[in-house]
């Protein structure tokens, strides 16, 4: 992907040289296959700790050529360390899946070779930074002695943020997120310090089903 600031360039745009000094070119060579593997069911598509922990080294090698697209920073130079999955979203997943498969695809369908079924689903919202998001997960994993194998749904990862929407109806329980779910042998919930989750009427959803006595996986 070849960008200037906020902007991502399409193959048919120009840009005056003269008029943005620094042109930044990223290669997602490095965490994607050279073919996307087609995994149909969304629900399939876990990430392992493995590939977590590439796609956080990539961004911590490209994050400070990043600029900020949201709010009153605006057009700021990105941080590492404040890197959430909004800006993964903008300058990592849409443009690293970009043009495969026609629509696009998911980032676990252009690191997988194969269907990653869940083992635990993870509840959160977007807004906390990718390094401690990680974080959370090594110490979820160490706590209950987990391999480095073990997948994670991640709805950022496992959707087609191409066509998001395919994903998403008007019946929650219709949803990859709740599908997901229900292969997971339990759910993660990871906060920020604002408790941000509490807040996001979908991830009440995944918190009240996961406190369902008919759901029989574990909360942590």
């Amino acid at each position: 992907m070849l960008s200037y600031g906020v902007c991502q360039l399409q193959c048919n745009d120009s840009v005056q040289a003269a008029n943005h000094s620094t042109l930044v070119f990223t290669n997602y060579s490095e965490i994607s296959n050279k073919e996307a593997c087609s995994i149909p069911d969304t629900a399939e598509r876990g990430i392992t700790r493995e590939q977590l922990v590439k796609v956080v080294r990539f961004i911590s090698k490209m994050a400070d050529r990043c600029c900020e697209t949201f709010g009153e920073d605006h057009g700021t130079k990105l941080k590492f360390e404040d890197f959430n999955l909004y800006h993964a979203d903008y300058w990592l997943i849409k443009p690293a899946t970009q043009g495969y498969q026609d629509k696009g695809c998911s980032l676990v369908e252009v690191m997988a070779v194969e269907a990653q079924r869940p083992h635990w689903f993870v509840s959160h919202a977007w807004i906390e930074p990718i390094c401690k998001f990680l974080a959370c997960l090594e110490q979820h994993a160490l706590v209950r002695e987990l391999l480095s194998s073990t997948s994670y749904w991640v709805c950022a990862y496992a959707n087609n943020q191409h066509c998001v929407e395919e994903d998403i109806t008007s019946n929650p329980r219709s949803t990859s997120f709740y599908r997901a779910m229900q292969m997971s042998q339990g759910v993660l919930l990871v906060l920020d310090s604002a408790g941000t989750p509490f807040k996001r009427i979908w991830c009440c959803f995944e918190e009240s089903i996961a406190a369902t006595l008919s759901w029989k996986g574990q909360i942590a």
